[in-house]
Order: structure tokens, then C-alpha cells, then sequence
């Protein structure tokens, strides 16, 4: 079903960007999905909200038919995204809040976290450093809610070289392939 906005309606029409004039419309899919919002030459162009019939729903930025620009996906299990979309992905800067509590803000890359990112976990923990294909890599620190905390380098999600951990007690411990020999000198590369 197709539903198109009369033309009294202040919603109607308006610029798109420059490249004419763009309809505003509703249209109801045959599996149950439903598309509110801007239309340009019969793609989805401006700004628009996408309900699919699983309950997954995006409000935001349209370009020929794919989610660009700014926008909100909301999905039926409760997870959310706020921020930069590219060809219909996650793409730029956003923040991801899981329904289990943890959230995700920094640089994404084709629907992955990458780039630089904080991960702020439900348990209380925190990781703050890079990210490539959704995991750990390079350097960053991970501060676990007990007061621990590792500085160093990781790969696909795991501590992976020279690394230096701080137990809450003070204790310091090293991990990798260089290990210092003593205490001393090790103390004096710990400044997290």
C-alpha cells in the first residue's frame, strides 16, 4: 500500500538537498514493513523512519534509497545505534548501547567498531584504545571494575606483546616477550 500525503500538507514537499523536490509519503510493504518520510525519484531520500516487520526500526538520513548520514537504528532485541551511516552501515563516529548494558562509542567501519573507541562494559569494566573488525587491536588500556589495569598492545581481542598489568594491591606484573628484570625499572614504565 501506498500512501501519498496530499499536497495541502506542509509535509508534502520540500527541497531535497538541492536536487529537486522531494515527496513526502507513506508506504506499506508487502511483508509488513513500513517506510515514513521523504522520497526522491522513487527511492527513500531525506529524512525518514523504516519500521521492519521484525521490529527492527531506523530513523534518520536518506541518499538514494540506502540510511546516510545521521540517523538512529533501534533493534527489536533492544540494542541501539546513534550516529554516523554510509551506504546503509554503520560508518564514522556513533555510539552502540547493547541491551545487556555495554556501550560502544567511537569510530565504526562498515558496520565494525574500528578505529579508536571506548567500550564501557555492564560489569563495571572499561576498555579505551583501538579497534579493528570489532575486536581489541592495537594499543589500549583495559581497566577492570576491581581496580586492575593493563596498558599495552592487543590483537584480535586478546593481550598480545609487551604489556604492563597493575593489580589494585599495587603489584605490578609484566606480559610479553620482554620482561624487565627488575622491579624498579618496571615501576618506572607503569605511569597509567
Amino acid at each position: 500500500m501506498d500512501v501519498q500525503v496530499p499536497p495541502s500538507s506542509p509535509q508534502s514537499d520540500r527541497p531535497a538537498a538541492g536536487l529537486g523536490t522531494s515527496h513526502y509519503r507513506i508506504k506499506i510493504y508487502g511483508d509488513g514493513s513500513r517506510y515514513e518520510g521523504h522520497w526522491l525519484d522513487g527511492k527513500r531520500h531525506g529524512h525518514g523512519v523504516y519500521r521492519w516487520s521484525n521490529g527492527d526500526q531506523y530513523e534518520g538520513d536518506w541518499v538514494n534509497g540506502k540510511m546516510e548520514g545521521q540517523g538512529r537504528f533501534l533493534w527489536s532485541n533492544g540494542d541501539e545505534y546513534v550516529g554516523q551511516w554510509q551506504t546503509g552501515r554503520m560508518h564514522g563516529q556513533g555510539r552502540k548501547t547493547l541491551a545487556s548494558g555495554d556501550v560502544y562509542r567511537g569510530e565504526w567501519q562498515n558496520d565494525q567498531a574500528c578505529g579508536y573507541g571506548v567500550k564501557e562494559f555492564a560489569c563495571g569494566d572499561r576498555h579505551e584504545g583501538q579497534y579493528w573488525c570489532d575486536k581489541r587491536h592495537g594499543h589500549g588500556v583495559y581497566r577492570w571494575s576491581s581496580g586492575d589495569v593493563y596498558t599495552g598492545p592487543w590483537k584480535n581481542g586478546k593481550m598480545e606483546g609487551y604489556g604492563i598489568k597493575r593489580m589494585v594491591d599495587g603489584a605490578l606484573g609484566s606480559r610479553g616477550a620482554q620482561l624487565l628484570a627488575d622491579d624498579a625499572a618496571l615501576r618506572a614504565l607503569a605511569v597509567l
